[in-house]
């Protein structure tokens, strides 16, 4: 494959090569094998970094093998992308976001976070079955990925993929048969960190000029579906729980991309901005 390969990335048809394995199955030989042909990314299905979960997992390595795979990619010149499930047997929020901090140490180019999901026919869906393994709900699902989203943000590492691609065969009738499985997930994950956001925004405008109850909110054009949420979800949590009379979500060109600005019904401009630095520098540790 790699070498079928080579002749278009020699060409500059195509501008890089990446691949993925598991970490116990680095060594030096195949990693200058990989370079050899012009691999420029390995990522790693590292799951977690938390020895107990890989163990009640099967994964068949621990953490220092993940981080002796790390140090041998990142000594042979390549990229290094890091792929992680929450959710997955014996773990838990704490442990998620201690993964998420230990991958951060690890300094890697690109992350990927996947909720764990009960497929048919394999070990996972037995002990689910047996009642002996719980999947997390969607919404913890998104609240979890969210934190360590940020998180990875914050550090300025790129999170390239939350969720599973869903492909025709996973939405195939009995393939999922448990967990937090959405064709959008990563858009779930987005919005919610966009009503953090929001709801900061708010609360800055209240302690400025006392409870307002009829509100616009300013975003970049493009940002304005992750703003208003799947079926207006974010729209209908901000007016239930801070029991607004109306809120109007305005795309416009000139807000920065990430950020939200929030006004009273007759202003035409944003009197408070909360911008995706200014969430990470509050919320992040």
């Amino acid at each position: 494959y790699l070498g079928m390969v080579r002749p278009y990335l020699q060409q500059g048809k195509i501008k890089s090569i990446r691949v993925s394995t598991r970490p116990d199955c680095i060594n030096e030989d195949n990693l200058d094998l990989l370079a050899s042909y012009g691999v420029s990314m390995v990522e790693l299905g590292v799951q977690s970094m938390d020895d107990e979960v890989l163990k009640a997992s099967g994964r068949d390595y621990d953490s220092a093998t993940v981080r002796k795979s790390c140090t041998q990619i990142k000594r042979k010149h390549l990229q290094l992308g890091i792929q992680l499930m929450i959710g997955l047997p014996g773990d838990t929020p704490l442990r998620d976001i201690a993964t998420a901090r230990d991958t951060i140490s690890l300094q890697p180019q690109a992350v990927r976070i996947y909720p764990t999901l009960v497929l048919a026919g394999t070990k996972l869906a037995a002990m689910y079955n047996q009642g002996r393994y719980t999947p997390l709900d969607l919404e913890e699902a998104v609240r979890i990925s969210r934190e360590m989203y940020m998180l990875f943000c914050y550090h300025e590492i790129p999170v390239i993929r939350m969720g599973l691609q869903p492909g025709s065969e996973l939405q195939n009738p009995g393939i999922v048969q448990a967990g937090p499985f959405h064709s959008s997930f990563g858009e779930l994950v987005e919005q919610a960190v966009f009503l953090e956001q929001a709801y900061r925004a708010i609360r800055s405008l209240w302690g400025k000029h006392g409870r307002q109850t009829d509100l616009y909110l300013f975003v970049n054009w493009r940002d304005t579906s992750k703003m208003i949420g799947h079926r207006r979800a974010n729209i209908l949590w901000l007016q239930h729980d801070l029991r607004l009379e109306r809120i109007e979500v305005k795309g416009s060109y000139l807000q920065q991309p990430d950020s939200i600005g929030v006004g009273r019904r007759d202003t035409e401009y944003p009197e408070i901005t909360v911008t995706r630095q200014n969430l990470l520098d509050e919320m992040v540790l």
